[in-house]
């Protein structure tokens, strides 16, 4: 008789593998993750987080800090609002907003929760290609 493994969402096989959802889809696209689809959402069988891949992204993955803090050492860096951003780049303010969570874009975040997104991501080239001209 053959025993039924647990399946995982690709988001729910994220968070137990410690890497992010975007990770584990590109995986799955690629052919490295087996997962068949169910509906609109990719299912993955929860004996591939022994997967080898699986286990060599969790030891060359490292979070990226979602907030950075300016040195009190150096002047302050110029920042932008979120939807001052966007109007500066091809990004819509939720694509600014999500980037700066998963630390593709830094930022500092306030006390009172709003975002300032710092002017450095201007210098790297990920950055400097959407903004408009």
């Amino acid at each position: 008789m053959a025993t039924q493994t647990q399946s995982m969402t690709a988001g729910e096989f994220a968070k137990a593998a410690g890497v992010s959802a975007a990770r584990i889809s590109k995986l799955i696209r690629d052919g490295k993750l087996k997962a068949t689809k169910e509906g609109a959402r990719w299912m993955i069988s929860q004996n591939q987080l022994d997967a080898k891949v699986v286990r060599e992204l969790k030891r060359t993955s490292k979070p990226a800090p979602a907030v950075q803090a300016v040195p009190e050492t150096r002047p302050a860096e110029k920042t932008y609002t979120i939807a001052e951003f966007a109007a500066m780049t091809y990004l819509t303010e939720k694509g600014v907003a999500e980037w700066l969570k998963t630390g593709r874009i830094k930022g500092i975040q306030k006390e009172t929760g709003e975002w300032r997104v710092l002017a450095s991501n201007f210098l790297e080239p990920d950055i400097s290609r959407l903004v408009r001209k």
